[in-house]
């Protein structure tokens, strides 16, 4: 498998359960400890993953798995589903080398929690 080296303290990162697939589509297993640190006052007595972070999590994986140099912006955006403590959820992403996009989405029990695309400059 895969080995992640983070970029910052191991707590504002999931735990990586699994990865499948390659380039241009990847599949990783997530677990979302309740120890992460970005719950902490997102919000208070209802602790749920800020879609900042889910957004930041798939670039971070975007750029170790599909060499992605540089993000310029992030369209169509959706939140659907809370990510709450302990969720073990799928980020799916998929490169358009083509067309400079990446196309991600947070799903669990069969549901999507989340979706977008960034565009990109690929390596």
């Amino acid at each position: 498998m895969t080995q992640f080296i983070f970029p910052s303290e191991s707590s504002q990162w999931p735990q990586v359960v699994s990865i499948s697939g390659q380039t241009p589509d990847w599949q990783l297993q997530l677990l979302v400890s309740g120890e992460v640190t970005w719950f902490d006052g997102h919000f208070p007595g209802n602790p749920i993953l800020p879609g900042v972070v889910q957004v930041f999590w798939a670039q971070y994986f975007s750029q170790q798995l599909l060499l992605v140099e540089t993000f310029s912006a992030v369209k169509k955006l959706k939140f659907n589903q809370m990510i709450l403590p302990e969720s073990t959820v799928t980020l799916t992403l998929n490169a358009e080398q083509a067309k400079q996009r990446i196309h991600f989405q947070y799903h669990m029990n069969g549901e999507t929690c989340s979706s977008g695309n960034f565009e990109a400059k690929f390596s």
